[in-house]
């Protein structure tokens, strides 16, 4: 697990992409003020399976603690992408939560989510 944080500290994206709990791959997730493309085959981004754009994501601010065998990670990032010609983003937050398994760091929990609109 600590080699993945001094890896995410680093901004080396290639050595944050730990296994989830499940078994699964996940996606780089840290890359501070270095943008990272990122092919969209989301949900809501693809039409019958095409892909429809590529993500640029922009990370800011982290703040990573480690308590015993778990780590929590927070910050913000920044998503751009274009459409019809025209340059759009979307700012937004993310926490992940790792546990040391044996000779693994695994993710246990993630939340991503826009940033919420100013007060008017």
């Amino acid at each position: 697990m600590f080699e993945i944080l001094s890896n995410a500290r680093r901004r080396d994206v290639t050595g944050v992409t730990p296994l989830d709990s499940n078994g699964l791959k996940q996606p780089p997730q840290i890359a501070r003020g270095a943008p990272v493309k990122v092919k969209c085959l989301g949900v809501g981004l693809t039409g019958q399976g095409k892909l429809l754009f590529e993500l640029t994501v922009k990370f800011g601010e982290q703040f990573i603690r480690v308590y015993g065998d778990t780590a929590v990670n927070t910050g913000y990032y920044t998503l751009f992408y274009t459409k019809d010609g025209e340059t759009k983003s979307i700012p937004a937050r993310y926490s992940f939560t790792y546990v040391n398994e044996g000779n693994d760091c695994k993710i246990v929990d993630h939340h991503s989510s826009a940033m919420p609109a100013p007060p008017r």
